[in-house]
């Protein structure tokens, strides 16, 4: 899992996809499948839709950096989740992870049989569609798949126009069950040759390293956000100091420690940026402060930003709920939870994502393991989810 892949992507003639989400994400992974020829439905919540009024009307998306310079048509732009799967076998879900279960909801009784559902970012995203399938449909006959991260850096610019700052030269993937594996590889590499197919999905979950760099970075800099009245700073490139590089060197080896408990070795933090081609082949210290990819990019200018208000519950509580799981100890990355809580207003990080979201809490290491191979044999005894119209479940579309 410690090389890189480079591999050219191939042409998507006609592929339908619907993407999710209606950010700097969603706008990558649109323009980029769009400008290889598979035409695009993207869907967004409705009170989210009047600010891609401009790319709705228009519906032309245009792709630049990362030596591309593309326009591509989108199908249509709508909030109308019908419409936007009717028909379509493959789902990419681009959305902040605190939207997941909103989507989720939204989506599931739409999907089509045999469609394939690739989380990206994902962190068991994808088992809150697995949780709403069983509800809405009594069985689980799409496929889930999700990644440790996005494959690109990007930025939106004037509402229609995304810029890749990076397109990521190796991805961690996983399919939900993994039993699967083998078969939604196919699929996944067709889209995404660069996506390394994990284990699990623990193993995508714990290779994501924004848990991990993200909250210790932005709590070392509190200070700076709050005195810079609204300035730009640099948050790599200045605010990555060899003591914060320590804190996050820290955080990252309970998290490597945690996944050896659950049977696998994973790489650290600063291997996995130079994989990702983040950063020089070094220490955390130098493939952050030194990153090419990184080293313009603005620090935030107020406390209420994703760093915190996402990494922090949906991926770092995450991992310390595993934690309780295999028994593992995780003081570091506890303490720095705590501490982001602390400073930051109490509304601002409401829930966190743990297995009991998704009836899992009473499992330990070896049968959440174990269930995220095979549901099957735990599924009578979940209570989430039992359904009244309970059917087998069938054969997915290959």
């Amino acid at each position: 899992m410690n090389e890189k892949t480079n591999t050219p992507r191939e042409r998507l003639e006609a592929e339908v996809v619907t993407v999710i989400g209606g950010g700097n994400a969603a706008f990558a992974v649109a323009g980029d499948l769009g400008s290889r020829g598979a035409r695009i439905r993207l869907l967004e919540l409705g009170e989210f839709l009047p600010r891609l009024e401009k790319l709705a009307s228009e519906r032309r998306l245009r792709v630049t950096g990362a030596a591309r310079d593309e326009t591509c048509l989108l199908d249509m732009v709508t909030d109308d989740p019908r419409r936007a799967l009717a028909g379509v076998e493959t789902v990419i879900v681009a959305a902040p992870a605190f939207a997941h279960e909103r989507f989720a909801a939204l989506t599931a009784s739409f999907i089509e049989p045999g469609a394939m559902v690739m989380v990206f970012t994902g962190g068991f995203g994808a088992l809150a569609w697995y949780r709403e399938a069983k509800r809405a449909r009594g069985t689980l006959d799409f496929v889930l798949a999700e990644t440790n991260t996005l494959p690109y850096a990007a930025r939106i610019r004037g509402g229609d126009e995304v810029h890749l700052l990076l397109e990521l030269d190796s991805v961690c993937g996983a399919v939900f069950p993994a039993s699967r594996r083998a078969k939604a590889a196919r699929r996944i590499k067709r889209l995404y040759p660069n996506v390394v197919m994990g284990r699990d999905l623990l193993e995508s979950a714990l290779r994501n390293v924004n848990g991990v760099i993200h909250p210790p970075v932005l709590l070392m800099n509190v200070q700076q956000m709050e005195a810079s009245g609204g300035k730009p700073w640099w948050i790599w490139r200045d605010g990555v100091t060899p003591s914060v590089a320590r804190l996050v060197e820290a955080v990252d080896a309970e998290r490597v420690a945690l996944a050896r408990s659950f049977g696998f070795e994973l790489p650290d933090a600063a291997t996995e940026q130079w994989l990702c081609g983040y950063g020089v082949r070094d220490s955390i210290l130098e493939s952050l402060s030194g990153s090419a990819v990184l080293g313009d990019i603005r620090g935030p200018v107020s406390l209420s930003h994703r760093f915190f208000e996402e990494d922090v519950p949906y991926f770092m509580d995450a991992w310390l709920d595993l934690a309780r799981a295999a028994g593992a100890a995780c003081p570091v990355m506890a303490a720095v939870g705590e501490l982001v809580r602390t400073v930051l207003p109490a509304e601002s990080i409401a829930q966190s994502r743990t297995m009991a979201q998704f009836g899992l809490g009473s499992l330990d290491a070896e049968d959440l393991v174990r269930f995220l191979q095979d549901p099957a044999p735990f599924e009578s005894v979940v209570p989430c989810l039992k359904t009244a119209n309970q059917s087998p479940t069938s054969e997915l579309n290959q």
